[in-house]
C-alpha cells in the first residue's frame, strides 16, 4: 500500500476540523494519499457512487444528517468501503454500536495525532479487506457443503444420512427406489442395523414393506447440518447374489459332466474355469477398490474434523470479539483460518493423487530437468515455510565434475517425492536437528538421499511403511494421514525408480531414491559443462 495512492473521502462540515485533519494527514508523510472533502452526506454518497474511494472519514454531525443514521446510510449503500467515524463526543456505547454495525473505528476529535490517524486509516483498510476475504471464504465453504448435498442427492447408489441416535434424517431418490417409498416416510425411522465406519456389510431390506432385497452397505462418518452423522451408501446386489448362486449351480453341473465328456468338452470346461477365475479376480479387485475408497472417505472425514472446527471457532471468535481485540490478535485468527484451508486443500490433493495411483491413472509427463537447480529451488521454498528449529542442508555430487545433472522426469511428481521426504524428515524430528539432502549422479543413475536425526522407525514397522494409511507405532501425537510415503512410492515406481529406507530408533532415518537416467540424457551428463 506504500507505493499506491490511498483515496480518502473526508465528510466534515466544520472547516476548522477539516483544516486540522488535512494538516495531520499531510504531516504524517508515511502514506501517499489523495483527500476529497465534502460537507454534506448527499455529496459524499454521490462521490462514493463514482468509485475509487479507499476509505471514508465521516463526521456524525452534518447539515443534512445527524447521529448514527449518517453512518448507516453510507454503509447500506457502500459496505465494501471501510468507514472511520469522527465525533466530538467520547461515548463508548455509541462507539460500540457503530463498530458492531460495521464501522472500522470511532475517533474522538482532539484525542488523536497524525500517527494515530494514519495507523487507523491503514488498519481500517487492511482489516476491512481481511473481513471481506473471510466472508468470501465462508461463502466458498457453504457452496462446497451445498455441492456435497447435491452430490449425495444425485448419486445412483442409495444414500441415507443417519444421526447419532440411529434415526434416518435424509434419503436420496435412489434410496427411495430401494425402499419403494418416499423420503418423508423414511425420516425419523430407525435404520435398524449397526453402523460400522469403514466396513462393507450385506443387509436385507424390505422393498415396499413386502419384498426383501439384498444390499451392500458402506458407512462413513460425515458432518451434516453442522452435526456429526453417518453416511450409509446402499447398493442393490440382489442380481449379483443370484448370479453367484447360478454360477455355483452351473459349476456343479459342469463338474458332473466333465467325467462323462470327451476331451473336447474337457477343454471347454477348462476355458470356462479360466473365465471363472477372471471373473473372481475382477470381483476381488472391485471389492478391494471399494474398500480402499471407503478408507479414504473415513480417513479424510476424520482429518477434516479438526481444521473445520478451528475455522469455525476462529470465525465465531472474530465475529464476537473483533471490536475488542487489537489488530495482531485478529490477524492471528485470520492466519489460523488460512492455514487450516491450506491443510484441507492438501488433504484433498493427497486423496486424489492416491486414488489416481491405485486406479492406474497417474499421468507421467516427462521433460528434461536440471536436477541441481530444481532441488535448490525446492529447498528455498521449504526453508521459507519451516517454523521449527531445523537446519536443512543440500549438496550435490557428479561422477563427472564438469557435467550438469540432467534427467528426464515429471516435474510435478518429482516435486511431490522430494517434498514428502523432506517434510517427513522435519515432521519426525520434533526436537529439531539437521536434515541432509544429497543429490548424487552416477553414469546412468540419479540418487536422492534424505537423512534426518529424528525418532527413527521401529524394525517391525519398516516393512509396512509404504502401505496406504499405515503409520509407525512410535509417532505418538504427530499428525498425518499415512498417505505420504504411499504416494511417494507410486511416484517413484512410475519413473521406474527404487526407494529404500534405513532407520534406527533414536538415531534417525535415511531414505534413498534411485532413478535410471535415459540413454541420451546419461550421455549428456558426461558432455555438458557445469551450470
Amino acid at each position: 500500500m506504500s507505493s499506491q495512492i490511498t483515496n480518502i473521502l473526508l465528510i466534515e462540515a466544520n472547516k476548522n476540523h477539516v483544516f486540522l485533519l488535512k494538516a495531520l494527514m499531510t504531516q504524517a508523510h508515511k502514506l501517499p494519499m489523495s483527500i476529497e472533502h465534502v460537507e454534506r452526506l448527499s455529496e459524499g454518497i454521490a462521490l462514493l457512487a463514482q468509485g475509487e474511494i479507499d476509505v471514508v472519514i465521516l463526521d456524525l454531525s452534518l447539515p443534512d444528517s445527524e447521529g448514527l443514521d449518517t453512518f448507516k446510510q453510507i454503509y447500506a449503500h457502500f459496505p465494501e468501503v471501510p468507514i472511520i467515524i469522527l465525533s466530538e463526543i467520547a461515548d463508548e456505547e455509541i462507539a460500540a454500536v457503530a463498530v458492531q454495525s460495521g464501522a472500522q473505528d470511532y475517533l474522538v476529535k482532539g484525542q488523536f495525532n497524525g500517527d494515530l490517524l494514519l495507523k487507523t486509516i491503514r488498519y481500517s483498510i487492511e482489516r476491512h479487506s481481511l473481513h471481506l476475504s473471510l466472508k468470501q471464504q465462508a461463502k466458498f465453504l457453504q457452496v462446497r457443503e451445498q455441492q456435497l448435498h447435491r452430490l449425495i442427492a444425485k448419486n445412483t447408489d442409495g444414500m441415507l444420512i443417519v444421526n447419532d441416535e440411529g434415526l434416518i434424517v435424509f434419503a436420496n431418490p435412489a434410496a427411495e427406489s430401494l425402499f419403494g417409498c418416499k423420503a418423508g416416510e423414511l425420516q425419523e425411522v430407525p435404520l435398524g442395523y449397526p453402523l460400522v465406519v469403514g466396513e462393507s456389510t450385506e443387509i436385507e431390506i424390505v422393498y415396499k414393506f413386502r419384498e426383501t432385497i439384498t444390499v451392500e452397505m458402506r458407512v462413513a462418518e460425515v458432518e451434516w447440518d453442522s452435526q456429526i452423522a453417518y453416511l450409509a451408501s446402499l447398493r442393490d446386489i440382489s442380481l449379483r447374489k443370484q448370479v453367484e448362486v447360478a454360477l455355483k449351480q452351473m459349476n456343479h453341473v459342469l463338474e458332473t459332466r466333465v467325467s462323462e465328456r470327451t476331451a473336447q468338452l474337457e477343454q471347454a470346461n477348462q476355458d470356462l474355469q479360466k473365465m471363472q477365475v477372471r471373473l473372481s479376480q475382477a470381483l476381488t479387485q472391485e471389492q478391494e477398490l471399494s474398500t480402499f475408497k471407503s478408507r479414504i472417505i473415513s480417513r479424510i472425514s476424520h482429518e477434516y474434523r479438526t481444521p473445520l472446527t478451528t475455522i469455525a471457532l476462529s470465525a465465531e471468535m472474530l465475529s464476537e470479539y473483533r471490536h475488542q481485540w487489537d489488530d495482531s490478535r485478529q490477524l492471528k485468527h485470520f492466519g489460523q483460518i488460512q492455514s487450516m484451508i491450506q491443510r484441507l486443500t492438501a488433504l484433498v490433493d493427497d486423496a486424489l493423487m492416491i486414488n489416481q495411483a491405485e486406479s492406474g491413472e497417474l499421468e507421467l509427463k516427462l521433460e528434461p530437468i536440471n536436477l541441481v537447480g530444481f532441488c535448490r529451488e525446492l529447498i528455498s521454498e521449504l526453508q521459507g515455510q519451516i517454523r521449527t528449529p531445523h537446519q536443512l542442508l543440500f549438496s550435490s555430487r557428479n561422477v563427472n565434475s564438469e557435467a550438469s545433472i540432467i534427467g528426464k522426469f515429471d516435474a510435478k511428481l518429482l516435486r511431490q517425492i522430494i517434498s514428502n521426504l523432506l517434510s517427513n524428515a522435519i515432521k519426525y524430528s520434533p526436537q529439531g536437528g539437521t536434515v541432509q539432502f544429497r543429490l548424487i549422479c552416477e553414469v546412468d543413475t540419479a540418487i536422492f538421499q534424505v537423512q534426518d536425526e529424528g525418532i527413527g522407525i521401529p524394525p517391525q514397522d519398516q516393512e509396512k511403511l509404504f502401505e496406504a494409511f499405515y503409520r509407525g507405532s512410535n509417532i505418538n501425537e504427530i499428525g498425518g494421514t499415512g498417505l505420504g510415503l504411499a504416494i511417494t512410492k507410486k511416484c517413484v515406481e512410475v519413473h521406474n525408480g527404487q526407494i529404500e529406507v534405513e532407520s534406527a530408533l533414536g538415531v534417525g532415518t535415511t531414505v534413498l531414491v534411485k532413478f535410471p537416467l535415459e540413454g541420451e540424457l546419461a550421455v549428456a551428463n558426461n558432455t555438458k559443462s557445469s551450470l
